[in-house]
Parts: structure tokens; C-alpha cells; sequence
């Protein structure tokens, strides 16, 4: 029986966590749209009176001041989001008059925070949460509303949903359930807010805000009535402000549509005539091709004339090959007789040539004994005749005074 990979267990277990989790997530996608309450009372003396810190500081907790370049804009996005929630109300409560309670919530702004039911405040860092951009304190009056310095860094939609979100938290609500609402639009109580685009309360959060005031609230959570429509409140001068961007849009892109559109008719006619060109180059290149066609079939009969005539050549070739290699077998038989006799020739040229240089070794013998011979020769000739010299020349003296004494001798005989 084989048995499973080791390394494979992790990966399996890993599906297996998914396959059970997906489910539960899509299950609970189809559930009523559902936000939290937060425990506690808010704020309910309207107009409910805010003020908002115009400097900042290091920490939620810390009075000492903090050098924020964005603390301007951060505290003028947050007067824009007070003013955008009566915006949103009105537009709500025109579609749901039944809520028309709601517009009793309207805020007011105060030069003091002891007189506040709300204190807005932007801080360096969040001390209890360090990566959030923002919290809310709602335990006690005045509720807290805890805006980091790092909010700007991602633009101006960013400060506005994030204010917009702490404000609802201010009002006592909680984090919504649903992550989209039925027309698609990002839930602005939900945890983790698109940075780009504005996002506006849904009619979950206005209904919520309204039993949260204004009815009564049993339990911690609180579920959309299937009578309203899940979707993101825009207030009417949002939306026709969209609509007019939208509008102009269309007007720039159908402006560039009709300029596309000349110029795509200017194009047409350009080739319109150039067709009229191609099809005269067409006529052209067919009579063209007729000439090269009837020129190619002249270049095909040439070429099977020469494909037979290579077919000859190579039978030609064929056979002088063959007496090419007879020829080179007879010649390969006379070359290794030729070598033999080489051979043979060479060996008797080395024989003559050893008796060559024993004859000339007895020549250089002979010669140096004749050398010797010669001077030895010489020698004796050269004293024998130095010899025969001397012996000639005493003869002569000899003689000379023999006949002197002879003559002397006959004188006295004479005498």
C-alpha cells in the first residue's frame, strides 16, 4: 500500500481549510445586510456640538503638539464630511420619508472641548493601533475621534471615508457585516476602505443610525428590513455632479468621435483611391504575370531538356567512374609491384653502399700509408742525394789534388 508524500500533507490540509471556508463566506455574503451597535449611549442632544483640534498631536493621550503638514486639510475634509451627512440624510429621507426623524441630527461647532459631545483630534501616531488611520473613543463624553496624520498620505478620498467612518462610529455605530452592498458600491462601515473614491453611507447605516436614536434597539446587531434597498446613499449634489462630469466626459468623447468619424471618412476616400490604384496595379502585375507565366514555361521546358541531358551525364559519369576505378586497381597493382622492386632496389643500394664505405675506409688506410711511404721516400732521396752531393764535391777536391800531386809526382820523376 503506498503511502502519501510527506511534503504533500501541508498542501492538502491547506485545500482542505479553503474548501471549508468558502463556503461559510459565501453563506454568509447571502445573509440580510447586518451592522453592529456599540455598547454605550452616544450623543443625542441636537444639534450635537463638535470640535475639532486645529493643531496636532504626538499621541491620542499626549498634549505635546506634533508637526503634521496635514492637519489643515485633514480638519477641513472633516467639516466636509458634517456638512456631506446632512446631504445624505435629506437625500435619504426624501426616498424613505418614515425616516424623516433623522434630519434632527445636525451638528454645530464649538470653540471648546469641555462644551463638545464630540472631539475630533489629529495625532503623529495611534498609540493603541500604530498602522490605523483612525479611531473612535466612545466610552464617556465627549466621544473621541482619533484621526492619524498618516490618513493624507493616500489623497483626499482617503480622509474623507475614513472620517466618514469614524463619525458613524461617534454615532454609535458598530462594523458593518457585508463587504459590498447590491449595486456593487464599497460599505463604508466595513473594515478596510478603498483609499480612491468617495464612499458614502448605505442605507444599512442610516437605518441603523436611525433605531440607534430614534427606535429601539434590541440586541447588539442590527439587520436591514427586507423593504429597503441594500445600496450607497450619494447626495443629489454628488450625483449630479458626477453626472455632469460624466456628461462632459461624453461630450469630449463624442466630440472626439466625430473627429475620428471625419477622419475615418478622409481616410475612407483616401482608400477608396488607392483601391482604384491597386486594382490598376493589379491589371498591371496580371498581364505582368502572364508574360513572367509564359517565360516560366520556357524556363520549365529548358529545365527538363537539362534535367535529361543530366540524366545522360550522370549515366557518362557513372561509367567513366567505373574505368576511373579499374584504372586505379591496375595502377595500385603496378605501384605495389613498383614498390616492391623499390624495395628490392633499395636494400641492394645499401648493400653497394656498405662495401662503398668498407672500400673507402681502405682507401683513407692505403692513402695514409702511401702518404707515409712518399715522405718516408722522399726523405731518404733528399739525403741520399744531399749525400751523393757531398760525396761529388769531396770527389772533386780529391781528384783536384790527386792530379796536383800527380803532376807534382811527375815533376819529380823528371827531376
Amino acid at each position: 500500500m503506498r503511502t502519501m508524500n510527506p511534503r504533500l500533507l501541508p498542501i492538502f490540509l491547506m485545500l482542505a481549510i479553503l474548501l471549508a471556508v468558502i463556503p461559510i463566506q459565501a453563506f454568509g455574503e447571502e445573509q440580510a445586510p447586518a451592522i453592529e451597535v456599540l455598547p454605550g449611549s452616544p450623543p443625542k442632544n441636537y444639534p450635537i456640538r463638535v470640535y475639532v483640534y486645529p493643531q496636532a498631536f504626538q499621541d491620542e493621550k499626549s498634549q505635546e503638539l506634533f508637526q503634521c503638514a496635514s492637519t489643515q486639510e485633514i480638519v477641513a475634509t472633516f467639516h466636509e464630511v458634517l456638512h456631506e451627512f446632512s446631504k445624505v440624510v435629506s437625500r435619504f429621507t426624501d426616498e424613505y420619508p418614515e425616516y424623516a426623524a433623522l434630519a434632527q441630527i445636525r451638528f454645530v461647532n464649538v470653540s471648546s472641548p469641555g462644551v463638545a459631545d464630540i472631539v475630533v483630534k489629529v495625532v503623529g501616531m495611534i498609540s493603541a493601533n500604530p498602522i490605523a488611520y483612525g479611531v473612535t473613543y466612545f466610552s464617556g463624553t465627549p466621544v473621541e475621534i482619533v484621526l492619524s496624520c498618516r490618513v493624507a498620505e493616500a489623497g483626499h478620498d482617503n480622509i474623507f471615508n475614513v472620517g466618514f467612518h469614524e463619525l458613524f462610529h461617534a454615532l454609535g455605530l458598530g462594523h458593518a457585516k457585508q463587504r459590498l452592498t447590491e449595486d456593487r458600491a464599497p460599505e463604508l462601515m466595513r473594515l478596510g476602505l478603498p483609499s480612491r473614491g468617495k464612499v458614502y453611507p448605505s442605507t444599512l447605516d442610516l437605518y441603523a443610525l436611525y433605531a440607534v436614536h430614534f427606535g429601539a434597539v434590541g440586541g447588539d446587531v442590527i439587520t436591514l428590513p427586507s423593504d429597503l434597498r441594500y445600496e450607497m446613499v450619494v447626495p443629489y449634489a454628488a450625483e449630479i455632479q458626477a453626472l455632469r462630469q460624466e456628461n462632459a466626459k461624453l461630450k469630449n468623447q463624442l466630440s472626439t468621435s466625430s473627429m475620428l468619424f471625419e477622419k475615418l471618412r478622409q481616410e475612407r476616400d483616401a482608400l477608396r483611391d488607392k483601391l482604384a490604384e491597386a486594382n490598376a496595379t493589379i491589371q498591371d502585375l496580371n498581364e505582368q504575370y502572364q508574360v513572367v507565366q509564359s517565360i516560366l514555361d520556357s524556363y520549365i521546358r529548358a529545365y527538363n531538356t537539362l534535367q535529361q541531358k543530366y540524366e545522360n551525364l550522370r549515366g557518362n559519369c557513372s561509367l567513366l567512374l567505373d574505368v576511373c576505378n579499374q584504372t586505379y586497381r591496375e595502377l595500385t597493382a603496378k605501384l605495389t609491384n613498383m614498390r616492391a622492386r623499390y624495395n628490392q632496389c633499395a636494400n641492394q643500394f645499401n648493400n653497394l653502399y656498405e662495401d662503398y664505405q668498407k672500400l673507402r675506409m681502405d682507401y683513407d688506410d692505403l692513402a695514409g700509408r702511401f702518404s707515409f711511404l712518399a715522405v718516408t721516400y722522399f726523405a731518404v732521396v733528399a739525403i741520399l742525394g744531399g749525400g751523393a752531393l757531398w760525396v761529388s764535391l769531396a770527389y772533386g777536391a780529391l781528384r783536384g789534388k790527386y792530379h796536383e800531386l800527380l803532376e807534382k809526382l811527375e815533376e819529380g820523376e823528371k827531376t
